[in-house]
């Protein structure tokens, strides 16, 4: 039997829904939040249990579609109350949870996935015949949306940072992508890696076995902590840097949350 992916805390917390329907779209713009909010909308007007969690971290807008902007959901030592809505609807918005209806949320991939997570482990939803999730659009990299102004339909931002280049996704935990990664070592000039320390050894692309396959590669190892010491093997990530540094404690308004200064 496949082991399950779902996390144990999202996988208990969600056993009491008997039904849960994705709303995802390619680009943002295009109604999605809309579909969203209209189909558990309807399914409560059948007379079923519905919720809708609004995670479109980019744009929530399910609190202004159902009337309740300026609500706050109600918070305790482990669980979020989920707002009530129309037609006894439970509804959890990243919107509920932004100090101002303008600020802006500048996550990225790991980040968006945790905040995910916990909209679904951390959220009271009780017993629903329906939640209704509305996903962020999948538009890959955050910053091609960081505009204006744009160009061709992407950021200037981002074509400032990856103009002429090329991208490629590859699963090297698996022997096919390690065959494809190889053929491309073997005709590179340098190899840039910012894996954990002693990761791609593990998955057998140390530099003494890549020399081999190409003499004159330029091996670039960067490390958040370098290769010794206690922290050696941690990952060294924007937010973690940010708190260790202090820089989160200093951001945010006047008597206010802080707020973490992604970039």
């Amino acid at each position: 039997m496949a082991k399950s992916m779902v996390p144990p805390d999202v996988a208990e917390n969600m056993k009491g829904i008997k039904h849960k329907i994705v709303i995802l779209s390619g680009k943002g713009g295009v109604g999605k939040t809309t579909v969203a909010t209209n189909l558990a909308t309807s399914f409560a007007k059948r007379g079923k249990s519905a919720g809708i969690l609004d995670v479109d971290i980019y744009g929530p807008n399910v609190p202004k579609l159902l009337g309740l902007e300026g609500q706050r959901p109600a918070v305790d030592d482990e669980f979020i109350e989920p707002v009530p809505g129309p037609l006894n609807m439970k509804v959890m918005s990243m919107g509920f949870l932004l100090q101002k209806d303008d600020d802006a949320v500048a996550w990225r991939g790991p980040l968006v996935a945790k905040a995910i997570s916990q909209f679904l482990a951390n959220v009271r939803w009780g017993d629903l015949d329906i939640l209704v999730v509305d996903l962020p659009p999948g538009t890959g990299d955050e910053t091609r949306m960081w505009g204006p102004p744009f160009t061709g339909g992407e950021s200037a931002y981002y074509i400032s940072l990856n103009k002429n280049k090329r991208s490629l996704t590859l699963n090297i935990k698996k022997e096919k992508g390690k065959v494809i990664l190889r053929k491309l070592i073997a005709q590179s000039d340098v190899l840039i890696e910012n894996y954990r320390l002693g990761t791609l050894e593990k998955l057998g692309f140390s530099y003494e076995s890549l020399k081999e396959i190409n003499p004159r590669l330029i091996y670039c190892n960067i490390t958040g902590y370098g290769k010794t010491g206690p922290l050696a093997h941690e990952a060294g990530v924007d937010i973690v840097v940010a708190a260790e540094a202090g820089l989160i404690g200093i951001t945010g308004e006047k008597n206010g949350p802080s707020i973490s200064p992604i970039t």
